[in-house]
């Protein structure tokens, strides 16, 4: 299972990684939610957090995030595949932040 703080266009159109073949049965004392992803081969973050935390304002809100949300542990010798921000999020061609200011008078 996967979970974002970021709308998807065509969420259902969308390749998604295989998870039942990861997972060994065995459950975890925690829901995890661990999010690896890059962006044009750059690596943009590899995060874990538990489930409590997940929705709280972390400094990786920047961008958006994909999560593997995780209940088992995963089979020995198993990773996660990273997920290629570009093949669900359009990539600003911006980079930094861009404020606006106004007066108010």
């Amino acid at each position: 299972m996967f979970a974002t703080k970021y709308p998807i266009d065509d969420i259902q159109g969308k390749k998604w990684p295989k998870l039942n073949d990861l997972c060994s049965g065995e459950k975890l004392g925690e829901v995890s939610y661990i999010s690896k992803c890059f962006a044009e081969e750059k690596s943009i973050h590899h995060i874990e957090i538990k489930e409590q935390n997940v929705f709280l304002r972390g400094n990786y809100d920047l961008d958006p995030v994909i999560f593997y949300r995780v209940s088992e542990k995963l089979k020995e010798g198993i990773e996660l595949a990273p997920l290629e921000l570009t093949e669900f999020y359009e990539l600003s061609p911006n980079k930094g932040l861009f404020i606006e200011i106004s007066p108010d008078f």
